[in-house]
């Protein structure tokens, strides 16, 4: 994705592609109610790290939230 840095570890996976957008074929989503389009995006933006200012917890983290961890950074 456009603004994402990543790391590939080559001793895993040694035949790794940059794909050039320009050569991209877009195919019609015949799914029902477009629901492998819209479940693509859903998971894109559970990816998205927030960069609002809110407050965010994550649903079960594996954490014991303590009251000073809901105080935002200033």
């Amino acid at each position: 994705m456009r603004g994402r840095e990543a790391i590939f570890l080559t001793r895993l996976e040694e035949d790794i592609q940059i794909l050039d957008l320009g050569h991209t074929e877009l195919v019609a989503d015949t799914s029902a109610g477009y629901q492998n389009s819209l479940l693509y995006m859903e998971s894109l933006l559970r990816q998205a790290v927030p960069s609002d200012e809110q407050i965010h917890i994550a649903h079960k983290a594996a954490m014991a939230l303590v009251p000073y961890q809901l105080d935002p950074a200033l």
